[in-house]
């Protein structure tokens, strides 16, 4: 039986950079963490969380960073969402190719365009850190 869903979902298409952190073990390293980074677009948002389709397939528990972008044709309304979160499931076999993914948006912070001291391309080291 599927969770009921508590929050209401928007079919929104926002640009998204999605950083996946991975531990990795094995060939005599413990632990070392990578974080895979791509860019793509939420297929539906909520307050607690999206879903994307990204080409590699992160684990389930990953812990993830997203930079969703807020555009308006008026830029003094325009900003960044910068979320934390993590992966809560992963579905294979879109007929696109790539792999489902629900996150959780455990922590968000709104980021006005004009106060961003983030550049568009850039990775913030709090963004990716922790």
């Amino acid at each position: 039986m599927g969770r009921m869903r508590i929050r209401k979902r928007f079919r929104l298409l926002l640009p998204v950079r999605i950083f996946v952190r991975r531990i990795l073990s094995g060939l005599g390293v413990s632990k070392r963490r990578t974080v895979l980074v791509e860019e793509t677009v939420t297929e539906n948002i909520s307050s607690v969380g999206c879903y994307v389709f990204l080409s590699h397939e992160p684990e389930v528990g990953s812990k993830v960073r997203m930079q969703i972008a807020m555009r308006n044709k008026d830029a003094a309304t325009s900003g960044k969402i910068l979320c934390r979160g993590s992966v809560v499931r992963v579905e294979k076999g879109s007929p696109n190719g790539k792999i489902g993914v629900a996150c959780t948006i455990d922590h968000y912070r709104l980021v006005a365009a004009q106060n961003s001291a983030t550049k568009p391309n850039s990775t913030p080291r709090n963004l990716i850190g922790a």
